[in-house]
């Protein structure tokens, strides 16, 4: 026969595991929910950084979309992936479009690739790589301003030959010591263009109102 004492202190041991518990799970809870605050906020740096706008991104809002299975493989992606559109005031500004070349030297270099409607990069930006540091690493933008030389650029500026290396015949500088990275990324970057030029009156009509729409085919 359980005493007082013994059920008083059964009691005790329960609320407190009990307690203990909720504070774990609180702890987890807020845990998730600033890891996914400063994804986000990240997210939207890169956004911002990719429209080139000063890294004020707030003036634009964006919209998500679903890319098409068949420009899945082109841009290096899985199934189920998205790319936004930026809109300002209302209408497509941009598309920002996910991008990976798997053909780097260490591997996977992930790209975001902002073009706007005009089909004009914006800016690219890398978002992750494990290229040789000193080297391959002069992609990232706080490294060299080498990823700002294809601002403003076209499938059609430069003409097709120049989208690649100078070591390949291209308009692109290559680094000393490093010629398979930079190439991996001039190459998707065309790439995504390509793409582009394919969906762009897709990503028009489905995020903006049709008859806000001006788009010669």
């Amino acid at each position: 026969m359980m005493t007082k004492t013994t059920t008083s202190s059964a009691l005790a041991l329960t609320l407190a595991a009990v307690f203990a518990s909720l504070l774990i799970a609180s702890l987890e809870m807020l845990t998730r929910e600033r890891a996914s605050a400063s994804k986000a906020a990240a997210e939207l740096r890169y956004l911002g950084q990719v429209l080139d706008m000063d890294n004020q991104p707030a003036a634009f809002t964006f919209v998500s979309l679903p890319i098409d299975n068949r420009y899945l493989e082109v841009l290096g992606l899985g199934e189920a992936a998205q790319m936004h559109i930026a809109l300002r005031n209302g209408e497509p500004y941009a598309a920002i479009v996910p991008s990976v070349s798997n053909t780097g030297y260490g591997g996977a270099i992930k790209l975001l690739v902002g073009i706007d409607f005009s089909a004009r990069i914006t800016a690219v930006r890398i978002v992750s790589h494990r290229e040789t540091k000193g080297l391959g690493d002069k992609i990232e933008s706080q490294q060299s301003d080498w990823i700002d030389s294809f601002k403003r650029r076209s499938l059609n500026n430069p003409k097709p030959s120049g989208w690649a290396i100078k070591a390949d015949g291209g308009i692109y500088d290559q680094f000393t010591g490093a010629t398979i990275t930079p190439r991996a990324v001039v190459r998707q970057v065309a790439a995504t263009l390509e793409v582009f030029a394919a969906a762009r009156l897709t990503w028009l009509a489905d995020s903006a109102p049709r008859e806000s729409l001006d788009v010669e085919p």
